[in-house]
């Protein structure tokens, strides 16, 4: 069976990574499984989801010689210049200065530290926050994936979208990161409130994945 690595230890993106490239008949693993202790470290410096989606592909391949996926997501808020954007995971301890740096346009915001809370919900709670009293709620989350072979060569790369509105308060326990303040266009539901199978057919990732997969299924 083919092996393919993606490059994450993201316990619940391996899990919508996995069902949606379970079609492809390979054999999809982690870096968590394969190296537990941590040993492989990835940088992510790139300005850009499609820039730090090809780091992380390279840097498992580097270190493991097979074919590797890196993927990077996060949601973008239009009110907010395009922030959190590349640093969605990390808004909650991020200063003002910090967030500027690839978002020019931030209008400001302090870190968050609170022991107890998890990460997904203090980034959630700063960004509530940060939107408090703007009428314009508009954003989108994007997911960028990277293919590259065992030598580092990049062989394919895909970008998806999907638009929508933060909420005004947490809606949902499903899903993770801001799935439960972000709600899909055209739906009054949030990612929170849905199946993981309407959720797989609407979000960025999904529609990402269904290019690599259309693709590894004809080239790789």
């Amino acid at each position: 069976m083919k092996e393919l690595l993606v490059a994450s230890r993201n316990a619940k993106k391996l899990v919508e990574l996995k069902t949606l490239l379970a079609q492809l008949g390979y054999e999809v693993m982690s870096l968590a499984e394969i190296d537990p202790d941590s040993e492989v470290e990835i940088v992510e410096d790139g300005l850009s989801f499609a820039e730090n989606a090809l780091i992380k592909a390279r840097t498992a391949a580097d270190a493991c010689g097979i074919l590797s996926l890196g993927e990077d997501s996060g949601l973008v808020v239009e009110a907010l210049g395009g922030a959190p954007g590349i640093y969605s995971a990390r808004y909650l301890r991020l200063t003002t200065g910090e967030l500027r740096l690839p978002y020019p346009d931030y209008p400001g915001g302090d870190p968050l530290a609170v022991r107890g809370v998890t990460d997904d919900d203090l980034n959630n709670l700063r960004l509530l926050f940060e939107l408090e009293g703007r009428d314009n709620r508009a954003a989108h989350y994007r997911s960028a994936v990277a293919v590259v072979d065992g030598a580092g060569k990049e062989l394919c790369a895909f970008v998806g979208d999907v638009h929508g509105t933060i909420t005004h308060r947490h809606d949902g326990d499903g899903g993770f990161g801001y799935d439960p303040l972000f709600t899909p266009a055209n739906h009054d539901r949030t990612f929170a409130r849905m199946t993981a199978d309407e959720k797989h057919a609407l979000s960025h990732r999904g529609k990402a994945l269904a290019q690599l997969v259309e693709f590894l299924g004809e080239k790789v």
